[in-house]
């Protein structure tokens, strides 16, 4: 008679009964802690403002597409919005409802698993994905307010919901499941390619079972549950966009923006180039990643082997080949989602359900060594997946440490009364950025007629504080260039018109050329598109642009030994190691203007980066923002079959300044959004601000310094004996050294005391 050990039975139940509260509990508070700890560091300028920006409209009574841009789908600003309501309008309040929705991403992937009986294994995959935020990276640590986390937490729901179904009621959890995947469709469009995937494998499982009459009525009953929850969820959505007039241009914002702002972002051309998208290689922030490059070749492994070569040494029952051909399916639809901007907050979170198939499939991994070397190469690929997890776990975490190092080493949280109070920005920027919010506040006009000009792709008003009393008459609020025609026309005529007018203020990027404007601020913060962010206020005394032609042999090279002793003390930090510089012949300021200058902008544009190839929208743009600096733009490039542009070989040096000008007024290149080069003593760097010398015409050696501006807004002059001798040559220097071939084009913009503005244009042609 066998005896049962009834203590040790009980002591079990109970083990194993708390396990079933304990890891779930595990899994979530690690990942929200992992999050939260880090997720009020630093201010994403691009990616914060945006949906800031947008939120706060919103919350203001203006309708989503209609009043103003939003190119992610209603449920994101709706979810925002409310948040706002709740938690304040501040951007900490977007980032602390994102924290939440991602640990529960990290809780579905356990209890996906768990369902599946496979706790530890899912606790163990729920960290590895929980440690694969980018957090090594300067700004964007994965946590920021962005519609892909509210998107995928909906569809790891949705899957959780229709492992339910196959089990039990089949239409009351696929109903949830429709609901969960309509929602992550309203968070974020590519959201679709999830739901597609759960219908092909409906399908499928219908088209395997017409020999079970049981199974082929209980998938019609899931298709029937989850198309019902789908409409049920979209119809709200679609209602509120019917009633407010709204459907056509959330159309336009969401899809067709969407649409060829992708396509072109990326440039992509050639099986090459889609093949680096799919299976991206991260290089340059902060360490070589693979890992996300050999995940999608590791699920197409595991799948080959699971379902076609060897699906019998997984020893899978039915349900877990219906469950693992669901989690696969949608697996390689979040795969698919990232293209084209394969970013890693973008993959760690797509990539979400490709750890649950991996969770699945080490829950049947062998205890013994026997069973371990009889299906190697069965679990091989899962071995490598988790190895290669743990390798990119080991730089992740790294960055948190050093990232939890520097901000509580040396951090304020900001208390401005702006919109992004809370946050903890490093002192040195946030010295900088209290500086320009101070600035933007200044110049922020007090009705609705003098509101900001944007000239950014960075909705710069975003960091305002309070509600907004009425639509803004820039719809966008950025400026992307070409695509704001598809969902602004006339964007670039009602920009061109404001700025003539000389009454708005302008946010804009980088140190650019506005005829009737002068820089009044720049901001030199990390951001993911543009480092430099400037503000200008009308100038109506500015000067015309004065046109100099010079040969490029004129522009000298020089290093801070060449400078006159005796003078160049006058500049600061000169022990810090040898400093190069270009000297732009400057001969145009009298000795008495050279007292009286304020601040110096400079703008360099090379010839080599005019773009060779332009889109069929971006020709457009060119002929509609480029205007008022010539009529001809466009036809400086000949159309090819798409009717987009190649630029002319050989065009005149007329037409080169005219291309020019146009760039260095607009900051924008096109290609991946380049801005010119530049030196202006409004920058905080000194390796980014100009100087006077001057070049004594006997000697030809020992330069003397003239004037100079450091960091602290104190002005240097030279006022001895040697500033008051007139036999010399004037020159601009500045630190970055210009390119030797080809033209060159500088824009340089002397701000005197008394407040007027002189404006130089140099060509330097070839010699």
């Amino acid at each position: 008679m066998k005896i049962v050990d009834y203590a040790n039975l009980s002591k079990a139940i109970i083990i194993e009964k708390y396990l079933g509260y304990f890891f779930p509990i595990v899994a979530f508070s690690f990942a929200f802690y992992m999050q939260y700890s880090v997720a009020f560091f630093g201010l994403d300028l691009h990616h914060d403002l945006l949906m800031f920006d947008a939120a706060r409209n919103l919350y203001s009574g203006q309708t989503p597409y209609k009043d103003f841009f939003y190119q992610y789908n209603l449920g994101t600003v709706l979810l925002h919005s409310a948040t706002l309501g709740i938690l304040g309008l501040k951007i900490v309040a977007l980032k602390q409802v994102t924290v939440l929705f991602f640990a529960f991403i990290a809780l579905l992937i356990y209890l996906s698993c768990a369902l599946e009986g496979y706790r530890r294994s899912g606790l163990l995959l729920s960290i590895l994905w929980t440690l694969l935020s980018p957090f090594y990276m300067p700004v964007m640590n994965g946590y920021h307010p962005w519609s892909t986390v509210y998107m995928m937490f909906s569809c790891m729901a949705g899957l959780f919901c229709l492992q339910l179904a196959i089990r039990k009621k089949p239409i009351v959890f696929s109903l949830l499941a429709g609901i969960f995947f309509s929602l992550g469709f309203w968070f974020k469009q590519v959201a679709a390619f999830q739901v597609i995937a759960v219908l092909i494998w409906i399908g499928l499982n219908v088209g395997f079972s017409f020999s079970s009459k049981f199974d082929r009525v209980k998938y019609i009953r899931i298709f029937s549950g989850y198309a019902t929850g789908g409409l049920l969820a979209t119809i709200p959505f679609l209602g509120y966009l019917y009633f407010e007039s709204a459907i056509i241009d959330w159309w336009k914002d969401v899809f067709l923006f969407n649409k060829y702002f992708a396509a072109e972002s990326q440039n992509a051309s050639g099986l090459k180039h889609y093949f680096k998208i799919l299976f991206p290689i991260s290089r340059g922030l902060g360490h070589h990643s693979n890992f996300w490059a050999l995940s999608p070749f590791i699920l197409i492994v595991v799948t080959f082997q699971v379902f076609i070569f060897q699906a019998n040494f997984f020893g899978l029952k039915k349900l877990n080949k219906e469950v693992l051909g669901l989690i696969v399916l949608a697996a390689f639809s979040g795969w698919f989602g990232c293209f084209p901007l394969p970013h890693p907050f973008h993959t760690q979170l797509f990539m979400a359900p490709t750890f649950i198939v991996i969770g699945l499939l080490l829950g049947k991994h062998p205890l013994s060594f026997k069973g371990i070397k009889k299906y190697l190469v069965v679990f091989l690929p899962v071995y490598i997946f988790l190895i290669s997890a743990i390798h990119e776990n080991y730089f992740q975490v790294q960055g948190w440490s050093n990232k939890q190092h520097a901000y509580n080493k040396d951090s304020i949280k900001v208390n401005l009364n702006s919109s992004f109070d809370g946050l903890r920005i490093d002192s040195s920027t946030e010295n900088l950025l209290t500086q320009f919010y101070k600035n933007l506040l200044e110049l922020k006009p007090s009705n609705k007629s003098g509101e900001f000009i944007p000239l950014s792709v960075d909705p710069l008003r975003g960091l305002l504080p309070g509600k907004v009393e009425s639509p803004s008459e820039f719809k966008m609020g950025v400026d992307w260039t070409w695509p704001n025609e598809l969902v602004e026309p006339g964007f670039s005529d009602l920009i061109n018109s404001r700025i003539l007018l000389r009454k708005q203020p302008i946010y804009a990027d980088s140190l650019i050329y506005i005829a009737g404007y002068k820089p009044t601020a720049l901001l030199e913060m990390k951001s993911p598109i543009s480092n430099t962010h400037m503000l200008y206020q009308p100038d109506l005394k500015t000067s015309k642009l004065g046109v100099e032609h010079r040969k490029k042999s004129e522009i000298l090279y020089t290093t801070d030994k060449d400078f006159d002793i005796k003078t160049r003390s006058i500049y600061f930090d000169w022990d810090e190691g040898i400093k190069s510089f270009n000297l732009i012949p400057f001969n145009v300021l009298t000795e008495s203007e050279i007292h009286e200058i304020k601040n110096i902008h400079v703008s360099i544009l090379h010839e080599e980066d005019f773009p060779q190839h332009l889109s069929k929208l971006q020709m457009g743009y060119l002929n509609k923002a480029g205007k008022s600096y010539s009529e001809n733009l466009p036809g400086l490039y000949k159309l090819d079959n798409q009717e987009g542009g190649i630029l002319h070989e050989n065009i005149s040096i007329e037409d080169q300044q005219k291309l020019a000008l146009f760039m260095l007024s607009t900051g924008k290149l096109f290609a991946n959004q380049n801005r010119p080069v530049y030196s202006s003593t409004l920058a905080s760097n000194d390796l980014n601000q100009p100087m006077l010398v001057g070049l004594p015409l006997k000697e030809r050696t020992g330069l003397q310094m003239l004037w100079s501006k450091d960091n602290g807004s104190t002005t240097n002059r030279n006022d001895g004996e040697l500033f008051k001798a007139r036999s010399r040559s004037i020159y601009l220097a500045i630190k970055p050294i210009i390119k030797k071939d080809k033209c060159k084009f500088i824009l340089i913009q002397i701000e005197m005391s008394l407040g007027h503005t002189k404006n130089y244009y140099y060509i330097f042609e070839n010699d």
